[in-house]
């Protein structure tokens, strides 16, 4: 049984963070960490190398022996909610991110990686292990507008918030052309079944005290530029992989037709229209609650939290391991520590959710979470198992 309760908190010296880590960097959609170099007789792994020459110098050692384990979980930090668009003449998004989490300054996301690379560079030697989330769609989901249509069959506007009232009205309805592929039936019951879970849908997001369906601008489709990690995330965890033989975990979300996952953890919405013989609905196929995610994270003495966007995927993610943790073991809420200076709200021109993140940190607070700042050191936190 492991009994240390504290630790000195070993960091990397700031002119070593400084040579690994240009901030500059954070601002280019484009950057990538150099993968392969060519010499004159042989080929190597710069980030291996940059690790390898890390781990000799300061006697890093493999995560798999520290005495206190510190788990990271970044949220979503993509190219599409960590860049601004480059709009054109025309109004066309001809570059960077579709759906920026630029907060109300406008700077939120960029901001943010500055601070989360920084620190991810200073604490390399007491990080135990990165876990990243990649949210990840497809062509035809329920919260984009290539499977919504209106009234008059149209693709819905971004940003259209879609009610059950809506939808029993005929004001929006599927994609008729895309209904062989998402429902089940001839093509009439395709249409009805297809009617029925959406305002099944709709109206469990009503229920459950959850936001309605939101239309979002196409964003992080997998295979595009903008499903990947930015640049200097990337590149930070896979130096601190190398150093401390510690596997980066990444973990897939949102790839659900019939539901919106804002968490890491579950779907929006995990059941169908349809009833079982004892009246309750049945499950929603392939929707799931990831328990062992959640054991995987608790196991660590701190979980620190931070991404994009703090209104949406990190509230809704740390909701669920705040509510798992609350019905099987409140002392486990003091391990989690939520970055507030490492995530951003969402701020669009037609919708502002800053107090709704918030809201949500109060709320973690009185759940006994800890909310930080990265830029504080360690050792300051509440509750921190390190020393200076």
């Amino acid at each position: 049984m492991n009994t240390v309760t504290s630790v000195k908190a070993r960091t990397l010296p700031d002119a070593v963070v400084a040579s690994l880590f240009d901030p500059k960097n954070a601002e280019d959609y484009h950057y990538a960490a150099p993968a392969v170099q060519f010499g004159a007789s042989a080929v190597s792994n710069p980030l291996l190398d940059r690790a390898y020459a890390i781990e000799q110098k300061y006697g890093i050692t493999s995560s798999a022996f520290d005495d206190i384990r510190v788990a990271v979980l970044g949220i979503d930090l993509q190219k599409d909610f960590c860049f601004p668009p480059v709009i054109g003449a025309d109004g066309t998004v001809m570059g960077g991110g579709t759906l920026y989490v630029g907060g109300r300054d406008g700077k939120g996301a960029i901001t943010n990686n500055k601070t989360i690379t920084t620190w991810g560079y200073k604490y390399l030697p007491i990080i135990t292990q990165w876990n990243l989330t990649l949210d990840t769609h497809h062509s035809f989901q329920i919260f984009l507008a290539s499977m919504l249509r209106d009234g008059n069959g149209k693709p819905l506007a971004p940003f259209t918030l879609v009610t059950a009232d809506m939808v029993e009205k005929g004001d929006v309805t599927i994609d008729e052309g895309v209904l062989p592929y998402i429902a089940p039936g001839n093509r009439v019951q395709m249409r009805v079944w297809a009617k029925r879970q959406l305002i099944h849908y709709c109206k469990e997001l009503d229920r459950l005290g959850k936001d309605p369906l939101i239309i979002w601008t196409r964003h992080c489709q997998l295979g595009t530029p903008g499903h990947a990690l930015v640049g200097v995330i990337s590149e930070v965890a896979d130096i601190h992989a190398y150093a401390r033989h510690s596997p980066l975990r990444l973990k897939v979300k949102g790839e659900h037709t019939w539901s919106e996952r804002y968490s890491a953890i579950s779907e929006e919405v995990r059941t169908i229209w349809q009833k079982d013989a004892g009246g309750n609905n049945l499950p929603l196929p392939g929707a799931n609650r990831d328990v062992d995610f959640m054991r995987l994270l608790t196991v660590n003495r701190m979980v620190v939290i931070f991404g994009q966007a703090g209104s949406h995927c990190d509230r809704a993610t740390i909701d669920d391991i705040v509510d798992w943790v609350l019905a099987n073991d409140k002392s486990l809420a003091s391990k989690i520590y939520i970055a507030e200076d490492g995530m951003s709200p969402v701020v669009t021109p037609v919708m502002d959710f800053t107090e709704r993140q918030e809201k949500a940190l109060d709320k973690f607070r009185n759940a006994g979470c800890h909310v930080v700042r990265l830029a504080t050191p360690i050792h300051e936190w509440p509750d921190s198992p390190f020393t200076a």
